[in-house]
């Protein structure tokens, strides 16, 4: 209980601190402010705002100066402990589903991995892949897909679906909806080199930018696809 008392008599204090900071900032700016001549009426009007600011502070001031004394004297045990039993509780709730989304991850990517093997074991038969490499590549992609970083998946939420970046080879497209047939991913490389990819169905381009300086064509090739508008939709949903 010792412990509580200390930790919420320190949160007071910081409270105390920054209130009596406060005052003594808004009384410095009221000093500085009955100095200027120029629209007397004006700052007038300031004042009388941070005079009834400072007056709330000061009620405050006292109101935790008060509180601090009855936390000191045990008189706040009881709301400590019951705030003490919510928050455990909150905490509790917040970690179980936590751990349930984790869950949820780790089987999606179990079920995934089973399909990827599966269709690798029926491409296999026609190319002549080994069951070594093809166990390689797959173990390869999962860890890429664990790499991607934290700001490309935030990005991810607020573009369309017909833009995404290239992560180590991973093409990860918007989760909006497009706004158009055109595909644009963008491809960070070192040296402060970004490569855009621009795919139509009749022309794959790709330009590259360094740093703020402007985009250069780098390459134009004709496309002749055989996908239709709905194969082609179809295969970024799974590429997500």
């Amino acid at each position: 209980m010792e412990q509580i008392r200390i930790n919420e008599k320190n949160n007071i204090r910081l409270k105390i601190k920054e209130t009596t900071n406060l005052i003594n900032k808004n009384n410095e700016t009221i000093k500085r402010l009955r100095n200027i001549q120029d629209n007397v009426e004006f700052y007038k009007k300031q004042i009388d705002k941070l005079n009834n600011k400072i007056k709330e502070d000061e009620s405050k001031l006292i109101d935790l100066e008060k509180k601090l004394e009855d936390v000191t004297n045990g008189l706040y045990d009881l709301t400590l402990n019951d705030n003490l039993s919510k928050n455990n509780v909150i905490a509790q709730n917040k970690q179980y589903i936590s751990d349930k989304k984790n869950k949820i991850k780790n089987e999606q990517k179990i079920e995934d991995k089973k399909n990827l093997d599966l269709e690798y074991k029926t491409f296999r038969k026609h190319d002549g892949i080994s069951s070594f490499g093809l166990q390689k590549e797959t173990e390869r992609f999962f860890f890429n897909c664990d790499t991607i970083p934290d700001y490309i998946k935030e990005n991810l939420k607020t573009m369309p679906n017909n833009k995404g970046y290239i992560w180590k080879g991973i093409q990860c497209f918007g989760e909006l909806p497009p706004e158009n047939d055109t595909i644009i991913l963008f491809e960070k490389l070192r040296g402060n080199i970004m490569k855009i990819h621009e795919i139509t169905r009749k022309q794959y381009l790709i330009y590259e930018k360094q740093g703020k300086g402007q985009k250069k064509l780098i390459s134009n090739t004709k496309r002749n696809p055989i996908l239709s508008n709905a194969q082609i939709e179809q295969l970024k949903l799974m590429a997500k």
